[in-house]
């Protein structure tokens, strides 16, 4: 074989390695543990279950600490990078022009999910990380950051994301509520302009997910949506559309 052959034959391998979502996400990004330790993200089985399952507007009730949180943060990094559409052959892999948004109960705790995005990208070509160093190398190069603020990211793609307490004036293509529970028991006015004026301004195509602990019980915003995704269609053969909400549920005994 020529290297010309050995060349191609390798591009051919890193595109086809490139166009699996689940490789990416289980090979390319990394996180950092509480208690501080630089780790590669691999999915447990609760965010294998939801990654398996996912929908284009997710309602997940869970306890604490399962990971939840992390997929979507690292999820939302990859939609900012790569296409998840299907690829037409020859077709570019790399993702345009997409607003992502995260809205949490305060936006210092917004922060703190995007500090999750900001670090995934920086690490891509991590000099530890001796089998994708160098492919996540070419990616930064072909997705440059275009700007950085502590609530704000964007690349030269024209793909951003925005962190903060409400999400206003703009329409996402993929959107993180978190704490919803948190924010209806607290706050049920700024629950209801979340539901009535960021989930109402999503469109075909749109990912959503609200993810959330029980707090605030049988009532408000946060009740009245996992009560509108439990009574969902449960599959696309029952009906389930775009439109409606897929109900997850995980508990602490599915915590290892």
């Amino acid at each position: 074989m020529s290297r010309a052959e050995r060349k191609k034959k390798e591009e051919v391998e890193i595109r086809k390695r490139l166009t699996s979502l689940q490789w990416r996400i289980n090979n390319l990004y990394w996180i950092q543990t509480k208690k501080g330790r630089l780790l590669k993200f691999k999915m447990n089985q609760v965010q294998l279950d939801l990654f398996n399952n996912l929908w284009w507007i997710n309602y997940v009730l869970k306890s604490r600490q399962l990971g939840v949180s992390t997929l979507i943060a690292i999820l939302m990094l990859d939609y900012s990078i790569f296409r998840w559409d299907d690829l037409v052959t020859g077709g570019s892999i790399f993702q345009t022009h997409k607003i992502c948004g995260i809205i949490d109960k305060t936006k210092p705790d917004a922060e703190k999910k995007l500090d999750k995005i900001k670090l995934a990208y920086d690490m891509l070509d991590y000099k530890d990380d001796p089998i994708n160093a160098t492919l996540g190398k070419e990616i930064k190069k072909n997705i440059k950051t275009k700007s950085r603020t502590k609530l704000y990211m964007s690349w030269d793609n024209g793909c951003s994301i925005y962190a903060g307490d409400a999400f206003r004036g703009l329409t996402g293509q993929f959107l993180h509520i978190t704490e919803i529970g948190h924010v209806s028991l607290h706050w049920p006015q700024k629950a209801i302009e979340i539901k009535t004026g960021t989930l109402n301004a999503t469109h075909e195509g749109s990912r959503v997910f609200i993810e959330t602990t029980h707090m605030g019980g049988r009532s408000g915003v946060s009740y009245d949506l996992m009560k509108l995704a439990q009574a969902s269609p449960k599959t696309e053969e029952e009906g389930l559309t775009y439109k409606d909400i897929r109900f997850f549920f995980f508990n602490w005994m599915q915590d290892k």
